[in-house]
């Protein structure tokens, strides 16, 4: 075994370069031999970003009990680490990542309970870090949680306990954006939580909290799909927020308005699916769409076009 610093990051790197790829058989074996040579030098920090990787890794190839079993190791060394380094923030920052990871796994496995709770100490990791650092990067994490904790919170019905977290995390995306204004990932975040405050405002009943967001979250996905018109997940961010305003204005019985709306997101879903048609979240967007069509018509008396998305609707379900 070569005991090189630079040759465990090369390791390192190479394991990337083929996650990325898909070749995920060589980006394991890759990043085992990285680990190893990190022990045998003793650098505790880059060795545990190794398992945070190996966890990845086997999460991706579908080995959810190993990914699972390295995420709590990793949770455990780290949290070993930031009690023997409480003024290393790299510790802390693995920390928050691993509990990511578990409510990840907690999340995909419909364990919602234990997914919020690694999600709300990711929250309290990254409160701490920015706190005490005030790193952007830590900023953007903790928005990120947020996100995560709030939406588990709102699987589980408490809907003033996510809306609080899905305002907390707006307000980080906010003060983000005033600093980089335009960056992609974070008006992209933003409207993210937008689109959970606007649909868990009208879970509420309150529906003109909720229409001002569900405007907001069209405005930032309308400024991203003219910035990048080819970038899928902007175009299907765009629908969605049509999707919300569809139900919002059918709320307010504005039914015009929330034909429009439907028609644009069913023109924009239509686009999407037909750029990945193995796309099953795709095509049941399009689906949704003519259901939707299908109802306004009807209330509009247009009962030619009802029955039209009706059939549509059927057709996209076979």
């Amino acid at each position: 075994m070569i005991l090189d610093p630079d040759f465990a990051a090369l390791l390192f790197k190479i394991s990337d370069s083929c996650r990325e790829t898909g070749n995920l058989s060589a980006a394991l074996q890759n990043i085992v031999e990285a680990k190893q040579v990190y022990d045998q030098l003793n650098d505790h920090y880059f060795s545990l970003c190794c398992l945070e990787r190996m966890g990845m890794i086997n999460s991706l190839m579908g080995n959810r009990d190993q990914a699972t079993s390295i995420f709590e190791e990793l949770n455990q060394l780290a949290q070993q680490y930031c009690l023997l380094h409480p003024d290393e923030p790299a510790y802390k920052r693995l920390l928050g990542a691993s509990f990511e990871k578990l409510g990840e796994m907690h999340a995909s496995a419909g364990e919602t309970e234990k997914a919020l709770y690694n999600f709300e100490l990711m929250v309290q990791a990254f409160r701490e870090l920015t706190t005490t650092y005030s790193d952007d990067d830590d900023s953007v994490r903790l928005a990120t949680a947020c996100s995560r904790a709030g939406y588990a919170y709102k699987q589980l019905g408490k809907l003033q306990e996510a809306n609080d977290l899905f305002e907390e995390g707006l307000a980080h995306f906010w003060q983000l954006l005033e600093k980089y204004e335009g960056n992609y990932f974070i008006t992209h975040g933003m409207a993210i939580m937008c689109q959970f405050l606007g649909d868990l405002q009208l879970a509420l009943g309150n529906i003109e909290k909720a229409l001002s967001f569900a405007k907001e979250f069209n405005r930032l996905e309308e400024y991203l799909y003219q910035e990048c018109p080819e970038v899928v997940a902007y175009i299907d961010g765009l629908a969605m927020s049509f999707q919300l305003l569809g139900k919002i204005y059918l709320t307010l019985n504005e039914l015009e308005n929330a034909r429009e709306a439907y028609e644009k997101q069913l023109s924009l879903h239509e686009a999407v699916y037909a750029v990945d048609k193995q796309n099953f979240d795709y095509k049941k967007s399009v689906a949704t769409a003519c259901s939707h069509l299908s109802h306004v018509y009807r209330l509009l008396n247009n009962l030619p076009q009802s029955d039209y998305y009706q059939q549509k609707y059927q057709d996209y379900l076979q």
